[in-house]
C-alpha cells in the first residue's frame, strides 16, 4: 500500500497532467476551469476566503453607478423602441403615411433610372455606329491596299515572263548546238583581268561580259549577243567605293 504523501503526489500529478491538456488544448495559454472530478489542489485545501469588505462611501458610491446604468439602460430601450419598433409595425399595418411616401420616392427613382439607362443606351449606340464606319473605312483602304500591291507583284511577274520568253530564243536546242559551239570557239572568254593605278581593267583577248558582275543575269543565251551589247573598245573602269 502506498503512503498518504505519495497518493497525494500522484493525485496532484495526475491533476497537472489533466490540467495541462486542457490548457494546451488551443496551442496557447489561456485560463480553463478544471473538470469537476478532479480534487482540490493541495496548495489549496485549508485555505479560507475572506469576505469582501467594503467602506460604507464604497458601497454608496457602488449602488448609484448600478442605479446610473440601470437608468441609462432603460432610457435607451424606450428610444430604441419608439423610434425604430413602432413605425416598422405601424407601416406593417398599413397606417404610417411614411410608407406610402417612400413607395413614391422609390418609385420615382426607378423611372428616372429607366431614363438614364436610355441615354446611356443611346449615346452607346451612337458610339458603336461610329466605331464600326472608321472600321469599314480602314477595312476598304487595306483592300484597296492590297489589291494595288497584287497588281504591281503581277506586272512584275509578267515582266519575268516576258523577259524569259526572249532568251528562250537564243537557248541551245538540238537544232542550233553545232552552231553554239562553233560560236563558242570562235569567241573564246577570259576571266583572268588586271587592275593598273588608275582603275583601268586590262584583259587580254575577250573578257566575259559578266565577270565584273557575276550576279547579274544575262538578257541572252548567246555570248555573241552580250558582246555586242557592250561596247568592247571603251576602257572599263571601277567605281571607287567609299569604305569608311
Amino acid at each position: 500500500m502506498f503512503s498518504l504523501k505519495t497518493q497525494l503526489n500522484l493525485v496532484t500529478k495526475q491533476t497537472f497532467i489533466q490540467s495541462v491538456r486542457y490548457g494546451l488544448k488551443y496551442k496557447r495559454k489561456e485560463p480553463f476551469r478544471k473538470p469537476i472530478w478532479q480534487p482540490i489542489a493541495p496548495s489549496k485545501l485549508y485555505r479560507i476566503r475572506k469576505k469582501e469588505e467594503m467602506s460604507e462611501q464604497e458601497k454608496k458610491q457602488r449602488e448609484h453607478l448600478e442605479y446610473t446604468y440601470n437608468v441609462n439602460i432603460k432610457s435607451i430601450k424606450q428610444f430604441l423602441h419608439q423610434e425604430f419598433y413602432l413605425p416598422i409595425v405601424n407601416a406593417e399595418q398599413g397606417g404610417s403615411n411614411e410608407f406610402v411616401h417612400e413607395e413614391e420616392e422609390l418609385e420615382k427613382a426607378m423611372i428616372e433610372n429607366d431614363r438614364e439607362n436610355q441615354r446611356v443606351a443611346a449615346m452607346r449606340e451612337e458610339r458603336l455606329k461610329l466605331f464600326q464606319q472608321e472600321l469599314d473605312a480602314k477595312m476598304m483602304a487595306m483592300k484597296i491596299q492590297q489589291e494595288e500591291e497584287k497588281r504591281q507583284i503581277g506586272e512584275q511577274f509578267d515582266q519575268i515572263v516576258s523577259q524569259e520568253i526572249e532568251r528562250s530564243k537564243t537557248y541551245i536546242t538540238r537544232d542550233n548546238i553545232d552552231a553554239k559551239i562553233d560560236e563558242v570557239l570562235t569567241h573564246q572568254t577570259n576571266y583572268d583581268y588586271a587592275i593598273d593605278v588608275n582603275g583601268r581593267i586590262i584583259f587580254d583577248g575577250s573578257l566575259h561580259p559578266y565577270a565584273l558582275r557575276p550576279k547579274a543575269v544575262p538578257e541572252t543565251s548567246s555570248q555573241t549577243d552580250e558582246y555586242q551589247s557592250l561596247d568592247s573598245k571603251k576602257p572599263v573602269y571601277l567605281k571607287a567605293k567609299k569604305l569608311f
